[in-house]
């Protein structure tokens, strides 16, 4: 026989205040009102209170969660200790769960932001279940969305789907829940049939694990869930509901070689959701254990830990201390192969190529860009510069690691020209300078950041205490704390930028003890909602689409001959365009930057297209402007808002009759409200 144990208490005379002494304590089941027996050590006693007015400790049989305890007119309601811990477990699953979810709106609040129909239809929202309706010439039912905002799979990453799904009408053939890059799909149970003639008003709970293929690599993936019915005719009208879905990357959450199977997530999951497993059983029923990450990937509370320079210290002594907490750091390391990676700074180790990719593949941290040699960009001539940052990016290429994201500037120093540069390299740039000036708030995009640094010869104490301050206060005010390190010691450090490996330690104790979790830059939301805006990470035809006479080359212009651009050759026909997701209402600057261009004939116009969630058009294309004739860069922008009923945007530069040449180098698409670094 099992057994749930309850803790003891005091009970008295409410009108009083005397201890109840001697008194015969009765056991009720709160959920059935049923008299129940109690134990000690697994015997059955009888229960009285003590001369304190003292109720011991008791257990219960296990078909028993919550008792109701009687003692004259006093009644105490209380959850076993079995119960509380799997609450908090539940607890613990949902802070983790709701950090690492992929998808962008897992619960539809805010349908049709975000999701898709697949096919046309219409839909709503009622108790966190969208239900949609199916209607035209395809014989599904169900909606799609971009797995999270800027994600990009990883080859040979495991990842997790969950969904549930149903229909109220009888007659469908099946469930289908898949994910596709647009040519590669892999269906979530390894059936395009996940659920095979679904009984109407049942959710189905469909979930499975799946292997990142190559072709995926580097690519935004959509997630489609959907019900099917056998012909088009058959499923206009017929509905289709989909529960909170959940997807996760167990390779970046727990490390290759480290992910749980799919039971162990089922119940994860589940405990996140209220506790049910299949709809039908209960997982506080089942017993079943639930492990959650620990803290530092559980938690809401989120700060981003930033290291400047690339000291070995950082693999060595920072890494396996935030390691201890599933905390994960960015690191701006200059790349330069033989004047940076593998010498050293002030006296301290600088880590070399294989010591970077082993901070990025063993421990998660994400590599940002810090120039090649910690160049300050006020010293010499910008456009030598430029080049420089542009290089410090493939540099990390060529060595096995990915375009970075964010960049750093070395010393603060910045102009105009650079910050030009930059935003058209990376997604994010860390300043120099108090944080209070560039904060960062949750789901707000954002392209320069601050940070607090952590000074360690002098005033090490008060500086720990006003980062502390400064972090519980971002994290009241909504916002991401930023904290900047350089060398992290093992003994006293010798320079006022780094900061010992035991006051290190004291401060990520702290932080995991507050319930903080690390962020990395590529995990918050991007200023640009263009992917690649300077065409130099990736090739035509993702995310750019491509047509006839467009090319993508290095430029040979001065001061600017490694950047990439698009260029197209007179009498070229096709559009150069890239789709990305909007919400109604929204005002949007468009901003295309061209090279030099001859205009001898025709037009060359920058266009943008709200779109509905089939592809149709929705309302007219805005022409935000043309390409004129001239050596020097020039800049094409203009707003735009968001129709109701669009759902993508479509920013395209569009040739007609085009007599001529022309490069584009660079564009942006962003919130009319927020700073413009182009301006």
């Amino acid at each position: 026989m099992a057994f749930f144990h309850y803790d003891g208490g005091v009970v008295a005379d409410q009108a009083t205040g005397r201890p109840l002494m001697g008194q015969p304590v009765r056991i009720f089941d709160e959920e059935t009102d049923a008299p129940i027996q109690a134990y000690r050590e697994g015997q059955p006693v009888t229960l009285v209170t003590g001369a304190h007015g003292l109720i011991p400790q008791f257990q219960t049989e296990d078909t028993t969660r919550r008792v109701r305890i009687e003692v004259g007119p006093v009644r105490l309601r209380q959850w076993s200790q079995e119960m509380i811990g799997l609450t908090i477990d539940a607890a613990q699953s949902l802070r983790f769960i709701a950090v690492q979810n992929l998808l962008p709106r897992p619960g539809y609040e805010d349908f049709p932001l975000g999701w898709q129909y697949y096919g046309a239809g219409g839909g709503k929202v009622a108790d966190e279940t969208l239900t949609v309706t199916g209607s035209g010439a395809l014989t599904g039912v169900g909606v799609y969305t971009q797995v999270g905002y800027r994600f990009r799979a990883v080859a040979g990453h495991r990842y997790y789907v969950h969904t549930r799904a149903s229909t109220p009408d009888s007659g469908a053939a099946s469930i289908s829940v898949y994910l596709s890059d647009g040519t590669t799909t892999v269906n979530v149970t390894g059936s395009a049939v996940a659920v095979a003639s679904p009984a109407p008003g049942m959710f189905y709970t469909v979930s499975g694990l799946i292997t990142a293929p190559e072709a995926w690599d580097g690519k935004d993936i959509q997630f489609y869930q959907r019900v099917n019915w056998p012909t088009p005719a058959e499923q206009n009208g017929r509905r289709a509901s989909f529960q909170p879905a959940t997807i996760l990357d167990l390779t970046k959450a727990y490390g290759e070689g480290s992910e749980p199977d799919r039971g162990h997530l089922d119940a994860l999951v589940a405990s996140s959701q209220g506790g049910y497993v299949d709809g039908l059983s209960r997982l506080f029923d089942q017993r079943k254990q639930v492990t959650p990450l620990p803290v530092g990937g559980a938690s809401n509370r989120q700060v981003e830990l930033r290291f400047d320079d690339g000291y070995t210290n950082n693999l060595t002594n920072a890494a396996p201390v935030m390691a201890r907490h599933g905390f994960r750091g960015v690191i701006y390391p200059g790349t330069h192969p033989t004047a940076w990676l593998g010498g050293s700074h002030g006296g301290h180790p600088i880590m070399n190529a294989a010591q970077l990719l082993s901070i990025h593949s063993d421990f998660g941290w994400e590599v940002g860009s810090h120039t090649r040699d910690h160049s300050d960009a006020n010293n010499g001539d910008p456009y030598v510069w430029v080049e420089n940052a542009r290089q410090a990016c493939q540099d990390l290429v060529d060595i096995g690691l990915p375009w970075p994201s964010a960049f750093a500037y070395p010393n603060g120093g910045r102009n105009v020209v650079t910050d030009r540069a930059v935003y058209r390299l990376h997604d994010t740039c860390g300043l120099t300078g108090h944080p209070s000036l560039t904060p960062i708030r949750k789901g707000k995009p954002a392209f320069f950041t601050g940070w607090a640094t952590i000074n360690g010869v002098t005033g090490t104490a008060a500086d720990i205490e006003r980062a502390k301050t400064y972090v519980l206060e971002s994290a009241r005010r909504g916002e991401i704390p930023v904290l900047g390190f350089h060398g992290i010691t093992d003994g006293a450090p010798d320079a006022d930028y780094h900061l010992s490996k035991a006051h290190f330690s004291e401060l990520m104790d702290w932080l995991a003890a507050q319930g903080f979790s690390t962020v990395l830059p590529s995990e918050r939301t991007p200023h640009n909602m263009l992917k690649d805006p300077g065409f130099e990470s990736r090739t035509f035809g993702y995310p750019w689409v491509a047509g006839a006479g467009w090319t993508r080359t290095r430029s040979t212009a001065a001061g600017h001959t490694g950047f990439m651009g698009a260029d197209l050759a007179s009498g070229g026909t096709g559009e150069l365009y890239q789709n990305t997701s909007v919400m109604p209402g929204q005002s949007l600057r468009v901003r295309v930057r061209f090279g030099a261009r001859t205009v001898s004939g025709g037009t060359l116009a920058v266009v943008a297209t709200p779109q509905g969630p089939t592809g149709a058009a929705v309302g007219s294309s805005v022409t935000i402007g043309t390409a004129s004739t001239g050596a020097s860069e020039s800049d094409v922008t203009g707003l735009v808002t968001v129709p109701s009923g669009a759902s993508v945007l479509r920013v395209a530069v569009v040739p007609s009759s085009f007599v001529g040449s022309a490069r584009v180098v660079h564009a942006a698409l962003h919130r009319s409200d927020l700073y413009d670094p182009l301006a």
